[in-house]
């Protein structure tokens, strides 16, 4: 069962949720909070059309953000700068790697580096 608080903070009132008597196989939706600042007029105009829509400001930014995010990935070009990115972080990730193996003396396996232990007083491990 979920039950919904209020909190206030002067400008707006924030739903939080509370979840009470859910069991291990339920599963739970969690939601991110984000503030976001809008010009007086911003906000006014958003506010009336959640009234006249029936709904929430929430749920309009919501809407905006879900077609905003659906727009730009069919656009293509974030689809390509998400390839080039992957290709950074490929390169990178091998050059970390390559120095890991270089650094442990791993030639063509797996890096091991030195298992880690107590040391004793003259240095050695226990």
């Amino acid at each position: 069962m979920t039950f919904t608080s209020s909190v206030s903070c002067g400008l707006c009132t924030r739903s939080q949720p509370e979840i009470v008597g859910r069991t291990r196989t339920e599963e739970v939706r969690v939601m991110k909070t984000m503030a976001i600042r809008l010009d007086d007029d911003v906000s006014a105009q958003l506010t009336a059309i959640a009234q006249l829509e029936s709904t929430s400001v929430a749920e309009l930014i919501r809407q905006a953000i879900a077609t905003l995010i659906s727009q730009r990935r069919d656009s293509g070009t974030l689809a390509e700068q998400a390839k080039s990115i992957l290709s950074d972080i490929d390169r990178e990730a091998n050059a970390k790697k390559e120095a890991i193996q270089a650094l442990f003396g791993s030639a063509g396996g797996e890096a091991t580096p030195p298992a880690r232990g107590r040391r004793g007083r003259n240095g050695g491990a226990t």
